[in-house]
């Protein structure tokens, strides 16, 4: 993909539809530092991600007026990066005022081996340590701090889910290869300590055409409920999921609030209302000189359940229990 630069003043006004300015970074006078959001739409005003942020950065620019607002588009993997792009995160990186804001640890690892003096702000679901943005010391030797919503709570959400049926006897985990590599075995081994009689079925799906084969086997009167972790498939395929899901008429346990909000059962989730305030105020604390090695990495501090209250089971019932911890009832 060839990159694009486009540029928003932070000053006062945000421009939704920021103009193209790949001119002003081939310019040798151009002193003033640069906010530099990593996307892979064509343009800032078609990536939700640049605009929540740009919302929330426009509540504190008063207090860091001295930078651009940029929206840098290129590949979100490191070993698709072009010439255009990698030469433009050079450029900007290289000074060391500059401060790059990655949506996605994609994003963070592709221009980590690129970030020279500048800072990088990361906000990631998957394990930062893993992904190389953190030491796993807990030590730091690079600019880089961000918001880590690395998700721990797959053995929590089975065990409500078992709560709320406390007659299923085995669970069918909805999952990519990626995140089945990393956690499956792991959470299969812990669950099986609390729920000897109860089996978990890894159902594996790395795309839409593999979910008609997963649904297959969920139909299968030996699986009594089923589970979403936060993996790709969940992301990406989450209408289809919830809709054929519902017409099993089985119970389900899913990992955010939205899927409730949109159709689904019941789901245990962090809240992450609170990413773009915290990307926007760390961007502002380096902004206003603290190294970004400096800045403790934010995470989430509430946790939601959430259960929609009418959905056809097929005359099954959620415990009564669970559904009077709820902090959300979707009538």
């Amino acid at each position: 993909m060839s990159a694009a630069l486009f540029i928003a003043l932070a000053v006062g006004l945000f421009d939704p539809c920021p103009a193209s300015a790949t001119e002003v970074l081939n310019n040798d006078e151009r002193t003033t530092p640069t906010i530099a959001i990593l996307g892979s739409a064509a343009a800032g005003k078609e990536d939700p991600s640049y605009q929540r942020f740009a919302k929330a950065w426009l509540a504190r620019s008063s207090g860091c007026s001295s930078h651009h607002l940029a929206y840098l588009s290129g590949p979100e993997i490191q070993a698709q990066l072009d010439a255009d792009f990698s030469r433009q995160l050079r450029q900007l990186s290289s000074d060391p005022r500059s401060i790059f804001v990655a949506p996605t640890a994609a994003f963070a690892e592709s221009a980590l081996p690129l970030l020279g003096p500048a800072s990088l702000v990361f906000a990631t679901y998957a394990d930062p340590v893993a992904h190389g943005l953190l030491e796993p010391s807990g030590a730091r030797h690079r600019h880089v701090t961000g918001v880590s919503l690395n998700d721990q709570l797959s053995l929590l959400r089975l065990t409500l889910l078992m709560e709320a049926f406390p007659r299923i006897k085995a669970i069918g985990v909805v999952a990519d290869d990626s995140w089945a590599g990393e956690q499956f075995k792991e959470l299969e081994t812990a669950f099986r300590k609390q729920h000897p009689k109860v089996r978990l079925e890894l159902l594996t799906a790395n795309k839409a055409s593999d979910l008609d084969a997963v649904f297959r086997k969920a139909a299968s009167p030996s699986i009594g409920a089923l589970y979403y972790p936060p993996s790709a498939i969940a992301y990406f395929e989450e209408a289809t999921l919830i809709a054929r899901t519902v017409a099993l008429r089985k119970p389900a346990m899913h990992s955010t609030q939205g899927e409730v909000q949109r159709g689904a059962l019941m789901a245990y989730s962090q809240d992450t209302s609170f990413v773009f305030d915290a990307l926007a105020d760390l961007v502002l604390r380096i902004c206003r000189g603290e190294p970004a090695e400096t800045i403790p990495v934010e995470r989430p501090r509430r946790f939601v359940l959430s259960i929609r209250a009418q959905y056809d089971l097929g005359g099954a019932k959620i415990a009564p229990a669970v559904v009077s911890r709820a902090d959300l009832v979707v009538p």
